[in-house]
This record gives C-alpha cells, sequence and structure tokens, in this order.
C-alpha cells in the first residue's frame, strides 16, 4: 500500500547536504533505502527557506529558469536530474483558483497511477486530499476496457510535514483540491515498465493509457506494424 512515513528529527537539510546524503545512499530500491529518502525529504520540509530561495533565485534569470522542465508550469524541478532521482516542486492551486492551463485537472477528476515511484511531503498550506487504492497483483490484463480489481486503502491529507511513498504501477490515486495554495515536494525515481492506467471508479473499468512520448511512440509503431502485417496477409 501506499507508506506513510513518520518522522521525529528536528534537523534542517541544505540542498547541496540532501543531495550528497542521496547520493551515498542509492544501493537498491529497498524499503530501508526509502525509509531514509522519507527522512532526507522530511528534513528537506524542515528547511523553510528552501522554496523561497529557490523561487526567488530563478526571477533573477527568468529567460533561463526551467528552460528544460518540461512538466506542467506549476511544477519545478529543482537542482540536477539524476540518473537514479530528482526533486520536484509542485504548486496546488484550490479549486476557486484553478487555471486550465495548469494540466491539473486529469489529475483531480480521474483516478489514476503512475509507471515510476515517488516520496512526497507537504511543504506549505493544508494540502490537497488524496484517496488511494491498491491495484490487486491478479490484473494481469490492463488492456483499455479491463475490469480491474481495486482495495480502497485510504483517504489522507498531504499535511505540512506529512510523507507518502506511492508504489510505481500499484497505488491508483484520485486528489482533491485543496482549499487554500499549497505546496509539496517530491523525490521521483525513474520510471518503470509499470503500464500507467486511468480508471473509471463506477465500472471499474480501464479507460485509458497514459504515456511518455518515448513510451506512446513504441505502442503507435506496434500497433502499426501489427496493422500492416494484417493487411498484407
Amino acid at each position: 500500500m501506499a507508506i506513510t512515513f513518520r518522522n521525529e528529527t528536528d534537523k534542517a537539510l541544505e540542498l547541496d547536504e540532501f543531495y550528497r546524503l542521496m547520493d551515498n545512499n542509492l544501493a537498491e530500491n529497498s524499503s530501508l533505502q526509502i525509509s531514509y529518502h522519507a527522512e532526507l525529504l522530511y528534513r528537506l520540509f524542515l528547511n523553510r527557506n528552501l522554496v523561497k530561495q529557490f523561487l526567488l533565485s530563478g526571477l533573477t534569470d527568468e529567460k533561463n529558469f526551467q528552460k528544460d522542465n518540461l512538466y506542467t508550469p506549476d511544477s519545478f524541478i529543482i537542482g540536477e536530474v539524476k540518473p537514479a532521482y530528482y526533486l520536484r516542486l509542485n504548486i496546488w492551486q484550490p479549486e476557486s483558483e484553478f487555471d486550465q492551463r495548469s494540466g491539473k485537472s486529469n489529475v483531480y477528476t480521474i483516478p489514476h497511477n503512475h509507471d515510476f515511484s515517488f516520496l512526497t511531503v507537504g511543504y506549505f498550506g493544508a494540502g490537497y486530499q488524496s484517496d488511494v487504492w491498491e491495484i490487486e497483483s491478479s490484473n494481469t490484463d490492463l488492456a483499455i476496457g479491463s475490469k480491474v480489481n481495486l482495495v480502497f486503502l485510504e483517504r489522507f491529507q498531504l499535511a505540512p510535514g506529512k510523507v507518502v511513498y506511492f508504489r510505481a504501477g500499484k497505488d491508483l490515486h484520485l486528489q482533491y483540491p485543496p482549499e487554500h495554495l499549497s505546496l509539496s515536494l517530491n523525490i521521483m525515481y525513474p520510471p518503470t515498465e509499470k503500464l500507467q492506467i486511468k480508471v473509471d471508479l463506477d465500472s471499474k473499468q480501464i479507460i485509458e493509457h497514459v504515456g511518455r512520448p518515448t513510451s506512446m511512440r513504441r505502442e503507435f509503431v506496434r500497433r502499426q506494424i501489427e496493422r500492416l502485417h494484417e493487411e498484407v496477409l
């Protein structure tokens, strides 16, 4: 299930120290390692100047700020994108201030999973709420229209300091806009071969596959090859 961590340390962490400690603890994707990373993320939360310094420094060089960032405008990559992880900042707007350009509409309306694992911590504001289901391992057919067996786990609110780990392919969630502007920090891990899906809760059917450009292109080519093969024969 999505895992919530409890942290009792009061030692805030600077960004360069965070990266040093992360880089020295990347042996394997074990529960012990994830627990340690959760503690480091919580210690970043304790650094109350981190986000302010990051955003203000970006505004001093607006032309180059986040120029290689392919996320929606309310998601920011902090520092270097490393092979094993990177740090992301998300801004969550209340529904009254919702901007369709932010790309959050699907997040707030359709249950979905991810093909990557990630840790998240509430950094500022009340935080969004999220319903979480586990996709049972018996689901081997993830074609569009197939039914999935879901086990409801919990509803939580990503309050400041709350750290949650989402497992690639396994945890399906539906988020609700926060009442007030909220921020979160994520440790993002590399994509896996797990399939990203969107699910209709009423029918429990898969209604869409969500792919990265490379995987979507690969799937498109595969379908065209199959089509040509059938037409030639």
